[in-house]
């Protein structure tokens, strides 16, 4: 993966998180949310981004690996920003 598209990625995926108290309220009305919730729709959602951008920018199907490394920088930070609102 090149760096622009890893950064591109990361950045939108900081923006998805900025708005969790928006998508903790629009989950509640179909499901109980707690942190383990929060932070596998994330999960879900740096997924989504990164297919995505990877497929727009590279011409490319996203690979596992790069998934796992993508999320491997990421997680920290997504259980951080969970914690700070539950």
């Amino acid at each position: 993966m090149r760096d622009y598209t890893k950064e591109a990625i990361l950045d939108k995926h900081r923006r998805a998180l900025g708005r969790i108290d928006e998508v903790k309220e629009r989950l509640g009305k179909y499901v109980s949310v707690n942190e383990e919730t929060l932070v596998a729709y994330f999960i879900g959602n740096l997924r989504a981004i990164a297919f995505d951008i990877v497929g727009a920018l590279e011409n490319r199907g996203l690979e596992w690996n790069e998934f796992e490394g993508l999320l491997r920088e990421a997680i920290d930070t997504i259980r951080k920003r969970v914690r700070e609102v539950n």
